[in-house]
Formats: structure tokens, sequence, C-alpha cells
């Protein structure tokens, strides 16, 4: 070790690594003392860093031995992972009220936070992670038991997330939480309101049709009963016009007594005893005169089947007739009046403004069931516009709201 010879030199191949005498002092030659108490110091440094790490070793042993018995007295069945039946334990360690109804949503909460491979199962890594975080102390398993308590009724979407950074994390988990509600709010919102405007308008299309088919079916259920009557009244018409014609051609041959087709002035005798009036033949001559003034239209001298049948609708149709031109003969006869068809005309044109006083009201009425019938389809095209018109009125101020939200959002 020393140096041979006595030279002072240092023997070369010294072992390296050996114990070297202390510096000396460049003006003394002394020994150097600052650079020894340096020594010193980073050997005390050097023993205490090591003692840290081990007092830090020892700590990070015996919380792995805490955790471990912990993972082991859940894991009831050894077999190395936390099944969800295993869980029920570990959330009642954590603090949280449950019972056999509440557990399923609980330890979903849970496996959300920490299942981090999605095996369905927590194994000791995971579960060392969930300690730590959570069973490590009171404070904590507090915390996350109204954090979980929170996300299972809906508050917010992780229960780890104000356990884990809640200082830092918890505005902006806030904030975030309000932007996602809102978001998710406006799309159901106006999901909603696209579903009831599309709704509204399938009602409106729906009554339109309704009402269509039904103004449809009442329109030819109408037709069909007009026709009906019609044809009905047509038939009677017919009819009676048939019978009419019958007894008049059977009156007029009774009394074309030589069949020549037209009554002469002699056989209005039996005209005349038909209306009931006896008379002589002076009186006679003077009736038939009357007579003929008021019915040969053509002045031949005879009534042919038409101006005799004219004759009958107006004098012999009823017994009522007959007594009134009978009276209307003798005043005629007798210069009361100059015409004894005068009144017998005016009665006729009386009952024919009466039938047509019936005819227009009738056509009245059917022109207020048309007029109604049109009134009720306007009504109802109307209520089907005012409908969409609501649906689209809807619908814009949906948008409106929509735009107004989304503005106050990004204000904020």
């Amino acid at each position: 070790i020393c140096a041979s010879g006595g030279t002072g030199q240092p023997q070369t191949g010294a072992r390296q690594g050996a114990f070297q005498p202390a510096a000396m002092s460049e003006a003394d030659g002394s020994p150097d003392v600052t650079d020894t108490v340096d020594m010193s110091e980073e050997a005390a440094a050097v023993k205490i860093q090591a003692m840290q790490r081990g007092k830090q070793a020892r700590r990070e042993h015996e919380e792995l031995l805490r955790v471990k018995a912990a993972f082991e007295k859940f894991d009831t069945d050894g077999s190395g992972s936390l099944e969800i039946a295993e869980l029920y334990d570990v959330l009642k360690e954590v603090g949280v009220d449950i019972d056999t109804d509440t557990f399923a949503d609980y330890q979903l909460a849970l496996m959300e936070d920490y299942d981090a491979d999605d095996s369905g199962t927590l194994d000791f890594r995971e579960f060392r992670k969930f300690h730590e975080q959570v069973l490590a102390n009171e404070s904590t398993r507090k915390a996350y038991a109204r954090e979980l308590d929170a996300a299972v009724k809906g508050l917010v979407s992780s229960a780890l997330s104000n356990v884990i950074e809640r200082q830092e994390m918890e505005g902006a988990a806030l904030k975030i939480q309000a932007v996602h509600r809102g978001k998710q709010a406006r799309k159901e919102l106006q999901e909603q309101r696209e579903m009831e405007a599309a709704a509204v308008k399938i009602q409106a299309v729906h009554r339109g049709k309704q009402a269509r088919a039904q103004l449809e079916q009442e329109k030819a259920e109408l037709n069909a009963a007009a026709l009906k009557i019609q044809a009905v009244h047509r038939g009677k018409q017919t009819r009676q016009s048939v019978d009419k014609t019958r007894r008049v051609k059977a009156a007029f041959d009774a009394f074309d007594a030589d069949g020549s087709g037209e009554l002469e002035v002699d056989e209005l005798r039996e005209v005349m005893a038909h209306l009931g009036l006896e008379l002589t033949k002076g009186e006679f001559d003077h009736y038939a005169a009357a007579l003929m003034e008021d019915y040969d239209t053509d002045n031949s001298g005879s009534l042919d089947f038409w101006e005799f049948e004219k004759f009958y609708e107006q004098c012999l149709a009823s017994d009522d007739l007959r007594a009134a031109y009978a009276n209307e003969l003798d005043a005629a006869v007798k210069g009361v009046v100059s015409g004894a068809l005068s009144n017998v005309i005016e009665r006729r044109q009386k009952e024919d403004e009466e039938e047509m006083e019936g005819a227009a009201l009738k056509i009245q009425a059917v022109h207020r069931g048309k007029q109604a019938r049109k009134q009720l389809q306007e009504r109802r095209e109307m209520e089907a516009a005012a409908v969409k018109i609501q649906a689209v009125h809807r619908g814009k101020q949906a948008r409106a709201q929509l735009e107004q939200e989304k503005a106050e959002l990004n204000a904020a």
C-alpha cells in the first residue's frame, strides 16, 4: 500500500478501490478537513434515504398484506377473483344501505368503476386499486357510498369521479354532466316534438281521409236516396197520369154518344146533367154556350179529347169541382160574371201556386242540405288545415327554443 523505496510515488498496479490517504493541503501539506466532512454528510444522507426506503417498503408490504387479507376475506370461494355475488359484502363494507332489490344496481355501478378488463369480476389488481381509493379509510368509504347512491339514482354517470379527483374535477364534472343532460334533454325534447308533430300530422291526414270518406258515403247515400225518391215519385206520377187518362177517356167515351171523337153541343146535355144541372131546352143553349166559351179553345163548335181533358181536370174530377163549376155556370148565364171559368181557374191557379210553393220548399230543403254538406266539408278542411298549421307552428317554436337553449349553453 505504501510507496516503495521511499520515493513518495504510488506503487504501479495498486488495487482499485483501496483506501487512499487523505488529500493534502496545497498550502501546508496538511490533510483537507472539508472533503472529509462532505463525505460524512453524503454517507449520512445515503443512510437516511436507505432507512426511508426501508420504511416505505415495509409500509407498502404491510399495505399489501392488508389488501390481500381484505381480498381473501371477500373471496369466499377462493377463486382468486371477486364474483358478482361476493360484492354484496364489499358494498356492505363500503357502508351502502342495500337489499336484494337494489344490490344489482349498486354492483353494476361499482363494476363500471373498477372492472377495467370488463371480465365481470374483480381480480386482485383491480381490487387493490379499489381498496386504495375507497376502503383505505372511513372518509373515502363514506364518500364513495354517497357517490354510489348518486350513480344508482341517475344523478351522475360514474360513482368514482368525485372520489378520485374531488377538488380538481368537481367543477368540470358538474359542467360536463349539465351539458350532457342538456344535450340529452334537448335531443329527447326534439324527438318528442317531432313525434308529436308527426302524430298530429298523421291524425290530421287520418281525420281528413275519414271526413272525405264519410262525406263521400253520405253523398252516395243521399244520391241513392234522391234517386230512389225520384224513381218512386216518377212511378207514382206515371201511375197517376195513366189512371187519370183512363178516367178521362172513359168519361169522354161515355159522353161521345155517336163515337165521333168529339163532343158536339147536343152531347153536352149529359155533361150538364153530370154537373148536377137540370135545364130546360132554352136554358141548355145558354149553359152550353157558356161552357164552349170556356173550353172550346179552337172555336170548332165541339170539344175534342184534349179540350175535354182540361175541362174534366178543372170541373168533373171531384164533387166539389162539379158543384163549383155548376154555380159558376149559373152565375155566368145570369150575367153575374162574364165567364164561368174565372173562379175555377183562379182556384186552380191557387192550387198550382200551393204546389209550386211546396216544390220550392222541397227544392230549398235540398239546397240547404247541399249547402250544409258543403259547409261541413269546408269546416272539416279548415280544421285539418288549422291542425296542420298548429303542427308547423309548434315545430317552429320547438326549433326556436332549441336554438335559444343552444345559445345559452354556448354562452355558459
